[in-house]
């Protein structure tokens, strides 16, 4: 049996940050989330229809978004202070999962790629409930 999991954040807006992100910075925030929104979609889609193809290029795409560019990762240590080192810890294990999650599209082993999929959107949920506030459309 398949469990899918649907990762519905769309936009997010950086509540423990507060206001402080200029526009490029939100706006660079935002097309991440959502290249990573769009590509775990993209995951969700081929788990269902057990396209691997479809799924290793999401998952190569999710993989190149997982880290912030240094800019927004200099704003995060300014504005974070400590706090950062908990956010690069997410970013960190998000990275490592898309990997495992990629490994296993590779292996074409469905079981694992589910699993891994949700191990990598529990992941997201997690940093999103202490670091940002979801906005759905």
């Amino acid at each position: 049996m398949k469990t899918i999991y649907h990762f519905c954040w769309i936009f997010v807006s950086m509540s423990a940050i507060g206001n402080s992100f200029s526009d490029t910075e939100n706006q660079s925030l935002n097309e991440i989330m959502r290249a990573l929104s769009d590509g775990s979609e993209q995951i969700q889609q081929g788990i269902s229809g057990e396209n691997y193809t479809a799924m290793q290029l999401a998952a190569k795409k999710v993989l190149q978004r997982s880290k912030v560019p240094t800019d927004v990762m200099a704003k995060l240590v300014e504005e974070l202070g400590a706090e950062v080192m908990r956010y690069k810890d997410f970013e960190t294990a998000m990275y490592y999962q898309a990997k495992y999650l990629l490994k296993a599209i590779e292996q074409r082993n469905i079981e694992k790629v589910s699993l891994h999929y949700h191990q990598l959107l529990q992941q997201c949920h997690d940093c999103h409930a202490i670091f940002f506030t979801p906005c759905t459309l």
